[in-house]
């Protein structure tokens, strides 16, 4: 299967905070083109959230560092404060018709949930 789109949802208010298409052949983490910094945008986030989607053992090393345990308390406060929900849409075909989808929903606050479909 294929990652057709990964979504960052507000469970609070219910809104997609971002949302993320992919695409037939190679898909590319990158900055934006606008970015002067060119880090922390969110590159390793953004892998570590297909990882914990994928059935990693830790929904929290998405805001703690493995290695160091260090803790990046702005986004775990932002995850607990708008009980942020992670998405992801899988196909069988990333051309039309896309065939069987399957849906996976990961709630990243403390005592989140694991929905499949």
């Amino acid at each position: 299967m294929f990652i057709k789109s990964l979504r960052i949802r507000n469970t609070v208010t219910d809104v997609v905070m971002r949302e993320v298409s992919f695409h037939k052949g190679a898909n590319f983490v990158v900055d934006t083109e606008g970015s002067t910094k060119h880090n922390k945008v969110g590159k390793t986030t953004f892998l570590k959230l297909i990882d914990v989607l994928m059935g990693a053992s830790e929904k929290k090393y998405v805001y703690v560092d493995q290695e160091t345990n260090n803790v990046v308390s702005e986004l775990r406060d932002i995850i607990v404060e708008k009980r942020i929900a992670v998405e992801m849409t899988l196909v069988r075909d990333l051309v039309e018709p896309y065939g069987k989808s399957v849906g996976i929903k990961v709630e990243l606050f403390p005592r989140g949930h694991y929905f499949i479909d």
